[in-house]
C-alpha cells in the first residue's frame, strides 16, 4: 500500500474527514472497494475503532468502503449528539438543536429518544403522552410543561404526584383549546378582511368601467363632431357650404 497523505482524522466533522479522504483517493489513483476500505481503516486512530468494532472483524465481501463509512459517520454522530445535554434554553430548542446536529443518516427516532432521556423527569413524564412524535407539536407540548412546573420541582428530577400530573395535563389541554379558539378568531379576521377587499375591488373596478363608458361616449361623439367639416359642425343642416372630407350627406345619423 502506497503511502497516501491523508487529512487529520476528525470525530466531530467525520463526514467531512471522508469527503477529503475521497479526494485523496481522487487525486492518487485509488478506485478498488478494497483499498479505499483498507486506507479508512488503517488512518482511523485506535480509540475509534471500536466504534466499528463490528464490521473490522467482519467486513461484508462487497462495497465495504461504503458501508464502513455511512455506519462510522451514522455512529459517530449519535455519539457525539447524546453527549448534548439541555442547558438554558427551551425544550424546542434544545431538540433544534440536536436535529440540526444529528447527521441525515441518524434516525429522528434516535434523535427524539436523546432529547427525550436529558429532559427533566417530570417534563419527560408528561411529554411522553404525545405519541405523535412531530417535533412540531412535541417540542412546543415540552415548552408548555416546563412553563407550568415550578423550578423547584424541576430541579428535583422527580416523578410527579398524580394529581400534579393531572393538573400538569389539564392545563396542557386548556391552552390549547385557547389556542384553537384565536386562531378560529385570527381566521375568521381575516376572511372579513378579504371580504372587504374583494368589494373594494369591485366598486373600484365598477367605477373604472363607468368612466370608460362615459369616456367612450364622448369620444365617439367627438368622432363624430371631427367626421363633419366646418360648415356643418357650426351650422348644421342650415349650412349652404361644405368642405371635404364630410361625412354629413353620408350619415343619415348626422343629418338629424
Amino acid at each position: 500500500m502506497d503511502y497516501l497523505p491523508f487529512p487529520c482524522f476528525s470525530s466531530e466533522k467525520l463526514a467531512i474527514w471522508f469527503a477529503q479522504v475521497e479526494s485523496v483517493f481522487a487525486l492518487n489513483g485509488v478506485t478498488t472497494d478494497t483499498d479505499k476500505y483498507d486506507y479508512v481503516v488503517a488512518h482511523t486512530p485506535t480509540e475509534f475503532t471500536s466504534m466499528v468494532e463490528d464490521i473490522l472483524l467482519n467486513p461484508p465481501p462487497q462495497s465495504k468502503y461504503d458501508h464502513i463509512k455511512y455506519e462510522f459517520i451514522k455512529r459517530m454522530s449519535i455519539f457525539h449528539l447524546k453527549r448534548e445535554k439541555l442547558s438554558q434554553e427551551k425544550p424546542s430548542e434544545y431538540l433544534r438543536r440536536l436535529i440540526k446536529m444529528a447527521d441525515q443518516r441518524v434516525p429522528i427516532e434516535v434523535v427524539l429518544n436523546t432529547w427525550l432521556k436529558n429532559l427533566p423527569k417530570p417534563v419527560r413524564e408528561v411529554v411522553s403522552l404525545e405519541t405523535s412524535g412531530h417535533v412540531e407539536t412535541i417540542g412546543p407540548m415540552a415548552d408548555k410543561v416546563m412553563a407550568l412546573l415550578p423550578s423547584t420541582e424541576l430541579q428535583k428530577n422527580t416523578s410527579l404526584s398524580s394529581e400534579q400530573f393531572e393538573t400538569i395535563v389539564k392545563r396542557i389541554d386548556e391552552l390549547a383549546k385557547q389556542v384553537q379558539i384565536v386562531q378560529l378568531m385570527l381566521d375568521e379576521d381575516l376572511a372579513f378582511e378579504e371580504q372587504q377587499m374583494i368589494k373594494k375591488q369591485e366598486r373600484v373596478s365598477g367605477t373604472e368601467n363607468k368612466n370608460d363608458e362615459e369616456k367612450g361616449t364622448v369620444k365617439n361623439k367627438r368622432s363624430s363632431q371631427n367626421a363633419l367639416c366646418w360648415y356643418h359642425t357650426v351650422f348644421g343642416e342650415r349650412a349652404v357650404a361644405c368642405i371635404a372630407p364630410c361625412q354629413y350627406n353620408t350619415s343619415p345619423s348626422l343629418r338629424h
